[in-house]
């Protein structure tokens, strides 16, 4: 299973003033351009567990929109804290977009570092939720997927 470590909880240093904005409401399964600025641990709300074996943190990933109509505009995704082969493992998935590995993923004993994610480029999918606490819709990253080429440029495989 591979390792990934975590950073203390009070050493991301980014500017938390754009989470009081209002954005208007990203289309579901819009894709989008982005930039990842901040990956950190969350304790995660756990309002009853199934299997105890499962952390009680998650992984909390702060993207904000590059470019088009929502530009400037900030997207939060979650996943657990688990970073291992099981095909449905959406940190791993994530991890791989963020970093553009596409055809054999990530190798065995791959150390993951957080805050190294940080300032990557990638695509988004947005999704859209109901908050628990005020009924409003609002916005959450359904899925991350490596960065399109740019309009017009060649793609080369090899």
């Amino acid at each position: 299973m591979a390792q990934f470590v975590l950073p203390g909880k009070n050493d991301y240093q980014g500017d938390s003033s754009s989470t009081d904005k209002e954005y208007p409401l990203i289309p579901e399964y819009t894709r989008l351009h982005c930039e990842v600025i901040g990956v950190e641990e969350k304790e995660k709300k756990v309002e009853h567990r199934y299997n105890p074996e499962v952390p009680e943190t998650e992984i909390s990933f702060k993207f904000k929109v590059l470019d088009g109509d929502y530009a400037n505009q900030w997207i939060f995704g979650n996943t657990r804290a688990i970073f291992n082969w099981d095909p449905k493992c959406k940190f791993r998935h994530w991890v791989e977009a963020i970093l553009g590995v596409t055809k054999d993923g990530l190798p065995e004993g791959y150390e993951l570092d957080l805050p190294a994610l940080t300032g990557m480029k990638v695509d988004i999918i947005a999704g859209v939720r109901i908050r628990k606490y005020d009924q409003k819709e609002v916005n959450l990253v359904k899925d991350v997927l490596p960065s399109a080429p740019a309009p017009g440029a060649v793609e080369t495989f090899g």
